[in-house]
């Protein structure tokens, strides 16, 4: 099953279509540390960004990384 990680929650209505799909695993974290992000994008097929970074370091430890938004 696809994990993703968000940085954050969305909006409750966001949130609530994530959440009904049953084919995805989330991960939201609360204003994560950069050693926080970093180890959640380690398992992550796709990450949902509001003020994190996807930079170089990031993409690195993302090995399984699809989609990034």
């Amino acid at each position: 099953m696809p994990r993703i990680v968000l940085g954050r929650r969305l909006h409750p209505a966001g949130m609530a279509l994530l959440e009904a799909r049953r084919d995805l695993e989330l991960m939201v974290l609360r204003n994560p540390a950069v050693g926080a992000w970093h180890e959640a994008l380690a398992e992550a097929d796709g990450a949902v960004l509001w003020g994190e970074r996807m930079d170089a370091s990031a993409l690195a430890v993302a090995p399984r990384i699809k989609v990034v938004s």
